[in-house]
């Protein structure tokens, strides 16, 4: 009876652990989208980077995915301080095209990232301080069919990459002429405009409301076209002719430079 007990005692324990864990990671989540939300809301400095066909201003929202001639894109956006706060990267490959996308705050530390890569994977993940508090992934096959997904709060069963998260020193030998760069910040989609979304996968509906029913989901990168802003949290959209409406925090921030 007394071996029952302890152990169900510690059972207990584990439970109560677990669940005080989660709770600090959920914190932890959204003290990150708080800090990728502060990014986008800054000032940033834009120099871009292209690779086979020259292209001009063109950013994420508006890759043409079925331009299958060679291309890659590299775009790093500097705060005041020439600090890396965030950057993109586009690629255009026969076999398919990929992206992806890396915030970092102030210290040097990956907050947000998110993938996209026909060839091997999709998802994304939240950081905070070097521990993984979020992550949302999806491994893709040779035939782009989904062969494994993953969701979790916290924990490291699982990386993304291996680059340094900490103090992140990557293309510091780009010369950056604060004076010659356009200025950039990100806000919210408007009517009219171009994005993709950044989860892996987001439902559309028929209605604004999770109440509604669901048309269709949306994989992580796909193309949405802004209809109309309906209200502080939905948008209707238009996804390859469908139309029906998506939660706004499932969208990515349209870039936009301030003249």
């Amino acid at each position: 009876m007394k071996k029952l007990i302890i152990i169900f005692s510690f059972i207990l324990l584990s439970f109560a652990a677990l669940r005080a864990q989660t709770e600090n990671d959920l914190k932890l989540l959204n003290a990150c989208k708080e800090e990728v939300s502060a990014i986008n809301s800054l000032t940033l400095y834009k120099k871009q980077y292209v690779f086979g066909t020259p292209r001009t201003n063109r950013n994420l929202t508006i890759v043409d995915y079925k331009d299958f001639m060679f291309e890659a894109i590299f775009m790093v956006f500097y705060d005041t301080e020439k600090r890396i706060r965030k950057y993109i990267t586009t690629s255009n490959y026969p076999e398919g095209s990929a992206f992806s996308i890396y915030y970092f705050d102030t210290d040097g530390y990956e907050v947000h990232s998110v993938f996209y890569d026909p060839l091997s994977r999709a998802g994304n993940r939240y950081i905070n301080k070097n521990y993984l508090v979020y992550l949302n992934i999806a491994e893709i096959d040779e035939n782009y069919e989904i062969t494994e997904t993953i969701e979790q709060y916290g924990g490291e069963t699982f990386v993304f990459h291996t680059d340094s998260i900490k103090n992140h020193h990557l293309y510091e030998h780009f010369k950056l002429d604060i004076a010659t760069v356009p200025k950039v910040t990100f806000s919210p989609p408007k009517a009219s405009d171009q994005t993709i979304t950044n989860v892996r996968r987001a439902n559309l509906r028929k209605a604004p409301s999770t109440d509604a029913d669901r048309i269709a989901v949306v994989e992580l990168g796909n193309i949405v076209q802004i209809i109309e802003h309906t209200n502080d949290q939905w948008y209707k959209v238009n996804v390859s002719g469908q139309i029906g409406y998506i939660f706004g925090e499932l969208l990515e921030p349209v870039e936009r430079e301030i003249k």
